[in-house]
């Protein structure tokens, strides 16, 4: 089945919360890169129980994310879309133990697909 990801970057509050409500039936979560910690909370406020960060993100974003999900008793999914070498790092135990209850995912967008 397709699992449909929404971003809602750039956006204040009144219109994302809009825009994710009005979506809710069709999408199965939202991805978070920048101002994080707000990004994903406002994802489990509005009944999300599991949002998307960007692999590419800086580690202490991906840490603070982990941190509010757990709090919020949801789950992240660390998208690797152009991140290379964590690939491997993302399979190393170590890392692998940290995030055992998340969702690591290998992706490749359209333009890297059609070469």
């Amino acid at each position: 089945m397709m699992k449909i990801q929404l971003a809602l970057d750039r956006l204040d509050t009144d219109e994302a919360i809009a825009i994710a409500s009005a979506a809710s039936d069709f999408v199965d979560w939202i991805e978070a890169f920048d101002n994080a910690a707000y990004e994903m909370k406002m994802c489990f406020e509005a009944g999300a129980n599991v949002a998307t960060v960007m692999g590419a993100a800086p580690i202490a974003t991906i840490e603070l994310c982990k941190r509010v999900a757990d709090e919020c008793g949801a789950h992240v999914v660390i998208d690797l879309l152009n991140v290379g070498s964590a690939i491997s790092k993302a399979r190393d135990p170590g890392v692998a133990a940290r995030y055992f209850r998340e969702v690591i995912a290998e992706h490749a967008n359209e333009e890297m697909v059609e070469r």
